[in-house]
């Protein structure tokens, strides 16, 4: 009896090390879920990186007065996100900017957040003269680069949909019995820059059953701001379907729209 436990506490040991190693080595894997390439017929620009790598993004009505630049989740292609975001302004009245991530759709490069985070630093950049007034808006892991844009440029509206506080703490939840901490290489820490934003105004969407954010980290992450928000749960809606329902459509084209 006394060797099966011995035996089986070896085992217990053996496992938490292995699963804990390949929980470091393939982290990657689990934050970044690259889509390949979808044909389709958007207009598409190309914007150069840092490095010299081509940033590719769908480009809808270029011209009008308000661009807004969508920055979308670790999962799925960007071209789901154009046809959401003209479904939900049939009227053409925004230019929008609809970033692929490194990697993503057989693209150049591979996504790392320091990488991505100077990327749209350059993409604002490079559309900031063309435009009165610029909206971004982030989606799931969009919402760390949307808020870490926010506040190192200026801009006129920061809309978050399904946001979180970081990954850490997500991650604390998931894997508790890991020091996820040391773990981590990407933080993701969304709330060392919300804070910081150069905007007030600010606009907080939310899926009434999340199945991948946890209601707690998106609340942490709301408790934590120190200016007055708009904030929206929209009911029958989770993570994934948010933006394909007519009411998470309706609340982020009223968003876009309130001043």
């Amino acid at each position: 009896m006394k060797t099966i436990i011995l035996k089986t506490i070896k085992f217990l040991i053996l496992f938490y090390f292995i699963f804990g190693l390949l929980l470091y080595l393939f982290q990657d894997n689990l934050i970044y879920h690259k889509a390949k390439y979808v044909k389709h017929n958007f207009k598409t620009i190309n914007i150069k990186s840092f490095d010299n790598k081509n940033i590719n993004l769908i480009t809808l009505n270029e011209g009008k007065d308000t661009a807004v630049l969508y920055l979308m989740g670790n999962a799925g292609s960007y071209i789901y996100a154009a046809k959401r975001m003209n479904q939900i302004d049939p009227n053409k009245k925004y230019s929008y900017y609809i970033l692929n991530y490194r990697g993503y759709s057989g693209k150049e490069g591979e996504p790392k957040q320091n990488l991505i985070e100077k990327d749209i630093l350059n993409i604002y950049d490079s559309i900031k003269n063309k435009y009165k007034k610029i909206i971004v808006v982030g989606r799931s892991l969009g919402t760390y680069f949307a808020t870490y844009l926010a506040s190192k440029r200026e801009i006129n509206k920061l809309i978050l949909i399904t946001p979180f506080d970081s990954i850490e703490n997500i991650g604390k939840d998931r894997f508790w019995i890991y020091p996820v901490k040391y773990l981590l290489k990407e933080k993701y820490n969304t709330l060392k820059y919300i804070n910081k934003v150069k905007t007030d105004n600010i606009y907080i969407i939310l899926a009434d059953n999340d199945n991948v954010v946890p209601f707690k980290n998106s609340k942490n992450l709301i408790n934590h701001i120190n200016k007055k928000i708009k904030y929206k749960k929209v009911k029958k809606t989770t993570h994934l379907n948010i933006l394909w329902t007519q009411q998470g459509k309706s609340t982020l084209k009223a968003a876009l729209e309130i001043k």
